[in-house]
């Protein structure tokens, strides 16, 4: 019985290329024109307002919220949007001596 050794190697065969597309330099990622930041700040304002929905039951972490809210998993977007609620003293930590603990939850700020 004899074996056979087969090509394993990642180089594309000759004429192929590199086998990745490079966007062009000209090209614009995104969202393009006015509509970008209207667009944006109405998807904020609307997570806010899910994010506070979930908070009127109690007090959570990011990943509770983020399964409230119906999302799939902690995302960019709803850490920088907690963030500006934080900033904006629309939430407050439970553990504010600890901003950072991996135990730490949010809650509605209380007037």
């Amino acid at each position: 019985m004899q074996f056979v050794k087969k090509d394993t190697s990642l180089q594309p065969e000759p004429g192929q290329g590199q086998g990745r597309v490079r966007a062009e330099s000209g090209q614009s990622r995104g969202r393009v024109g006015a509509e970008s930041g209207q667009s944006e700040k109405i998807e904020t304002e609307s997570l806010k307002n899910k994010i506070v929905i979930a908070l009127s039951e109690g007090a959570l972490s990011k990943a509770e919220i983020a399964d409230k809210i119906k999302l799939k998993s902690v995302t960019g977007y709803l850490n920088r949007t907690i963030r500006s609620m934080l900033t904006e003293g629309l939430i407050e930590y439970t553990i504010p001596e600890k901003p950072n603990s991996r135990l730490q939850k949010y809650k509605l700020k209380k007037d």
